[in-house]
């Protein structure tokens, strides 16, 4: 019997050249796409081969579940240092903002994703905080008691915003009064 796993990884930034080596002991790429159809196992999608990507200062291996017909289906994000640990999304966009919106991978399926809202309103306040390097704006709506919260990936827009602009946004309800954005309209 043969123990399979990784020791570490290398990656490197192809625009920079900056190489990064990250100790992490973690499962090896068919464990992780193993894992991925696992997550989906009701209607059978089988994995590409994953791409190691370093999100948020985490490996994590990215890969694509297609049908039996060859056709995309869903996306995965695996978490590499714990395998067990898988986000599907129907896009790309959708699967990272699970991802990052999390902090930390968790096993969560399509089905299981809350119903979308959309509201037009005055900002009434805004705010931006730096959580583990990524930027969050917290904005309060005319009319809404809620705070709402968007990741910068979100929209390049999100940075230029003031107090009295008038936005419109769909979002989720993530907890009792707080509300994160999925999409800047």
């Amino acid at each position: 019997m043969r123990d399979e796993s990784n020791i570490g990884f290398i990656l490197v930034n192809l625009r920079t050249k900056d190489m990064t080596f990250y100790s992490i002991p973690s499962a090896e790429e068919y464990s992780a796409m193993e894992s991925a159809q696992g997550a989906v196992q009701e209607k059978g999608y089988a994995s590409t081969f994953p791409l190691l990507l370093n999100i948020n200062g985490k490996p994590t291996y990215f890969m694509s579940l297609k049908d039996n017909a060859g056709l995309i289906k869903m996306y995965a994000l695996v978490d590499a240092e714990d395998y067990q640990k898988v986000i599907i999304g129907v896009t790309v966009e959708e699967t990272f903002q699970m991802f990052t919106n999390k902090g930390t991978a968790t096993t969560e399926k399509v089905s299981e994703l809350k119903e979308q809202f959309e509201v037009i309103a005055k900002i009434t306040d805004i705010q931006n905080l730096v959580i583990e390097g990524n930027t969050y704006y917290y904005i309060l709506l005319e009319g809404q008691e809620d705070v709402f919260t968007a990741n910068i990936s979100q929209s390049e827009r999100l940075p230029f915003l003031k107090i009295g602009d008038t936005i419109s946004v769909k979002y989720v309800e993530e907890k009792e009064t707080v509300n994160s954005i999925v999409k800047l309209l």
